[in-house]
């Protein structure tokens, strides 16, 4: 009995244990780092991938080799172009380990709604892959610069990306999920990250670039790119930007600078807060703004006493005027300039008034221009450093020590 009972269980668990059945070798795959996606037609892509190169990265005395290589290939749809890729390449394209996909300016002013609907439906594809765009360029040519400091270039763009993103504030990165939420949104808009070439493109796509120490090609992200759905209508500036990053609460270190008595102050800020508030005032919207910021002075070349508490609080009511600047350029280009709502008003609205929301979702767009917002910005200074004084100032306190 117990012997059959033992067979018994055995043959089942034959039929619950799958096994390795769908493995994939890992020398059939091509690991895709980057994909890019440019138009050539109407009714054609051209789709540009970068594969890791296993040989160059794996060396440790060198090969000679480029660390990854580009593969372009057209087809009407993603998917068609990718497959086409293995009538060039050895390996079926693996997109798992995607950095980042970048879309050629052409492609996202006439639409992402056909591609995104296969970067969603790909099992392979993952939530956290940067949303880029190249701007008044191409994706392919993005792709094909070889950076310094990483040996994988979308690596490198990624890093730059969060790096940038952490220490200045006009940049940001811009994940899948979170693109397709503004998309599909009416309350928000969504925006991707802006990229670009700067240096002739052609001169950045070969290793001897290395041999170069001074005016090599290479990728910066100058901008934010912003969408109306699905379709890219413009560029915010630098300013605008970082004005962006402000009203949404990601600022999470950066500097400014202000004026003061013969020269400029920088003042980094170590914290920054914000809350957006909405409201119905007799049947009107309105947004408030309230920012928060904690400095301390990193840099000072004037010739004012930093002990002295109106000199302080000057600084502070100078850096208030600044950011307020700031962020009100931001709200003018998002309002007037593109009439896009990357700000997320509607759904501050629709969080403090449901009831006008749902009345009124539908004409967001006629609404949000002449929405009222109204910003307030306080400046707090916490640390100066160091040093008390510039030496513009301890010179001069010399200077009337002597005199006296």
């Amino acid at each position: 009995m117990r012997r059959s009972m033992l067979f018994f269980l055995c043959i089942a668990s034959f039929l619950v244990t799958t096994g390795c059945w769908n493995r994939t070798e890992l020398d059939t795959l091509g690991i895709a780092a980057a994909l890019g996606i440019d138009k050539l037609s109407e009714q054609e892509y051209l789709v540009s991938v970068q594969i890791v190169n296993p040989v160059a990265i794996s060396s440790k005395k060198g090969t000679g080799e480029a660390p990854v290589y580009v593969v372009e290939e057209r087809g009407k749809t993603i998917q068609e172009a990718l497959r086409r890729m293995t009538t060039q390449i050895p390996r079926k394209v693996y997109l798992a380990h995607l950095r980042m996909v970048v879309f050629g300016e052409d492609v996202a002013r006439g639409g992402l709604v056909d591609i995104i609907d296969f970067l969603v439906r790909d099992h392979e594809m993952r939530g956290d892959t940067f949303m880029v765009i190249a701007e008044q360029g191409r994706a392919n040519k993005i792709l094909g610069i070889i950076p310094r400091l990483e040996e994988v270039p979308a690596n490198k763009l990624f890093k730059s990306i969060e790096m940038s993103q952490a220490n200045w504030a006009p940049t940001i990165g811009v994940h899948l999920d979170n693109f397709i939420k503004g998309a599909i949104s009416l309350g928000r808009q969504p925006v991707a990250t802006g990229v670009k070439i700067i240096g002739a493109p052609e001169a950045g796509t070969s290793i001897d670039m290395y041999k170069k120490t001074f005016r090599v090609p290479y990728i910066k992200i100058p901008s934010i790119a912003v969408f109306k759905k699905d379709k890219l209508i413009g560029y915010l500036n630098e300013s605008e930007s970082k004005g962006y990053n402000y009203i949404l609460n990601t600022v999470k270190s950066t500097i400014g600078v202000v004026s003061c008595k013969d020269g400029n102050a920088t003042l980094e800020i170590i914290h920054s807060g914000t809350k957006m508030k909405g409201k119905v005032v007799n049947g009107k919207p309105e947004i408030h703004i309230y920012n928060e910021i904690e400095t301390k002075i990193s840099e000072i070349n004037c010739k004012v006493d930093l002990a002295d508490k109106d000199v302080i609080m000057n600084l502070e009511q100078k850096g208030s005027e600044t950011i307020s600047r700031v962020l009100h350029s931001t709200v003018v280009a998002a309002q007037k300039k593109y009439n896009s709502d990357i700000l997320g008003f509607g759904n501050a609205i629709r969080r403090a008034d449901h009831k006008y929301w749902k009345k009124n979702a539908r004409h967001w767009d006629d609404i949000f221009p002449t929405l009222k917002v109204i910003i307030h910005v306080n400046v707090h200074i916490k640390e100066i450093g160091t040093q008390v004084n510039s030496m513009k100032w301890r010179y001069e306190e010399q200077l009337r020590e002597v005199q006296s």
